[in-house]
């Protein structure tokens, strides 16, 4: 019983990754693992206690049911303890107000984001920058190029206000949208940026992480130009 779940897993993560599963497809199989290692781990210890009373042969099947079962007790345990930890939401931002998201509703139906916990993430708040607007999207491209994220489409809301639009996507292959909003003054380009979850209702911080790690990118891109500035 507990052959497949190694097998079934790895093949559902490369197929979700590709994108031949839905993510909701993936979540299934993931689930049908964990409840075979489950079923495993109570065969194993049946095997166990009767080897113990028969000596019969079955040890290596009984030990591999007891393994597989463990690994699939501590990912829970350890997915409780995240749960614990994060709050249920899946969809942050810097300013939540003035950044869209690509593909959900805009005006009054449109969802808004959670603003970031500044304190947990210390370092994913808005940015300006005393660039001008060509060299700081330049920048921005190559971040967001730098993290991996496929570029979607853009939104010009102002002569001076920018929205692009991204995919982002995670090892296990969970496609998330990236809005990065510019807005251009006399002297500076302000940086806002958003991170949400297309599946699920919770995201362990990902999104979150997400947004701290690129605006840190950005922040090493504009030091290292001669005209850079980074205003207070």
């Amino acid at each position: 019983m507990a052959r497949p779940v190694l097998p079934l897993v790895l093949l559902a993560i490369a197929l979700h990754y590709v994108g031949v599963l839905a993510s909701s497809v993936f979540v299934a199989c993931i689930i049908l693992a964990i409840a075979l290692a489950l079923f495993s781990f109570i065969l194993g210890l049946i095997g166990y206690i009767s080897l113990w009373y028969s000596g019969d042969a079955g040890w290596r099947e009984s030990t591999s049911g007891l393994l597989v079962g463990t690994v699939a007790i501590v990912f829970l345990m350890f997915m409780a303890v995240m749960s614990s930890q994060f709050p249920n939401i899946n969809d942050v931002s810097t300013a939540p107000l003035i950044t869209p998201i690509q593909g959900r509703a805009n005006g009054a139906d449109a969802p808004v984001a959670t603003l970031i916990d500044g304190q947990k993430y210390r370092f994913a708040g808005t940015r300006q920058y005393r660039l001008d607007e060509q060299t700081a999207l330049d920048l921005i491209s190559q971040a967001a190029s730098n993290m991996g994220w496929s570029k979607l489409n853009q939104t010009q809301t102002s002569a001076a206000e920018l929205h692009q639009f991204y995919k982002a996507k995670s090892l296990l292959g969970f496609v998330d949208d990236v809005t990065i909003s510019t807005r251009a003054t006399a002297q500076l380009v302000i940086v806002n940026v958003r991170s949400a979850s297309r599946y699920g209702s919770g995201d362990y911080g990902a999104n979150s992480a997400r947004i701290e790690n690129f605006l840190l990118t950005l922040d090493e891109l504009v030091a290292s130009t001669p005209e850079r500035q980074i205003a207070d």
